[in-house]
């Protein structure tokens, strides 16, 4: 069974996970120099076909991110239209996924540093995490963990990461 999540962020990342082998195969969003995702690199090293599950990211405007929420909107947007085109999806607000890993913290710096050592406990064999090069993935993780939760899949811990380059 696979699982894909996706964080549609500046720095997001798209994860598969394989629950038969254990193994999170990830990839930072391939932006092109136009600012377009780059579907083609994508559909070559994920086949969204073999997915029982697709979550994505659901983006929630905020004032106080001004521009960057306008590009954040414009990110999730050609996510969607790339995926949506042709497999079932399903949004997740980051509030729902975060909820069922950090409980009801609000405060998004704060619910950060405890997804971070959420994916730290259930990962002890990932090795060292850059915040800025795996904060993508670890949300995008989590999407598609809260996506077998979500559907009663059993999931298991200590995954086998395989970055995507």
């Amino acid at each position: 069974m696979k699982i894909i999540g996706v964080d549609p962020g500046k720095k997001g990342c798209l994860v598969e996970l394989d629950i038969n082998e254990k193994t999170a195969r990830w990839m930072n969003l391939p932006w092109r120099e136009d600012k377009l995702l780059n579907h083609a690199l994508l559909r070559n090293n994920f086949d969204f076909s073999e997915a029982h599950y697709i979550y994505i990211e659901k983006v929630t405007p905020n004032k106080l991110f001004g521009l960057s929420n306008f590009i954040f909107g414009e990110n999730s947007r050609d996510v969607v239209t790339m995926i949506g085109q042709q497999y079932p999806y399903s949004l997740v607000s980051p509030r729902a996924w975060q909820r069922r890993f950090n409980g009801n913290v609000t405060d998004s710096k704060t619910a950060k540093l405890r997804t971070l050592s959420s994916f730290r406990k259930m990962n002890p064999t990932f090795g060292t995490i850059v915040r800025n090069r795996h904060e993508g993935l670890i949300d995008a993780f989590f999407i598609a963990y809260f996506a077998g939760i979500d559907n009663n899949v059993v999931m298991p811990v200590d995954w086998n990461f395989e970055e995507i380059l």
